[in-house]
């Protein structure tokens, strides 16, 4: 039982940003990538204060700071890399650029977990370098 409101609201970040993550990765056939972007997006901001616009131009000092005022966890860093990883996916075949910055961007969101955690884990280290391919 959990009586620490500050760990009951960091478990529910967790929950909301998990539902909302895990919707768009389970969509395999989108009809409309683009659209389902935006709107999981819009969903992080207005429901988590997470802003991946704002990210996208913060160095990985700011990435820490900005995730670390919101109480994510290293393992809510990953799940919001591995996002960024699909978006970058997708754009591949249509914005080559947009791609390497998205891959950019979830290497330095694995980087901050690595930081956050204090510890580094060979399953970052493997997304980092199977991204890093990319760029």
């Amino acid at each position: 039982m959990i009586t620490d409101p500050s760990q009951k609201q960091i478990e529910e970040i967790g929950k909301n940003l998990n539902r909302i993550i895990t919707k768009f990765l389970e969509i395999e056939l989108m009809k409309d990538p683009d659209f389902e972007i935006i709107k999981t997006n819009q969903k992080l901001r207005d429901d988590l204060d997470i802003d991946l616009e704002k990210i996208s131009s913060y160095s990985i000092a700011e990435i820490h700071t900005y995730l670390s005022d919101r109480k994510l966890t290293t393992k809510h860093i990953e799940l919001i890399a591995e996002y960024v990883e699909a978006i970058a996916k997708f754009k591949l075949t249509t914005d080559e650029s947009t791609a390497k910055a998205g891959f950019s961007k979830a290497i330095d969101l694995l980087t901050v977990a690595d930081d956050i955690s204090q510890s580094l884990s060979l399953e970052r280290i493997r997304k980092k370098k199977e991204m890093n391919a990319y760029l």
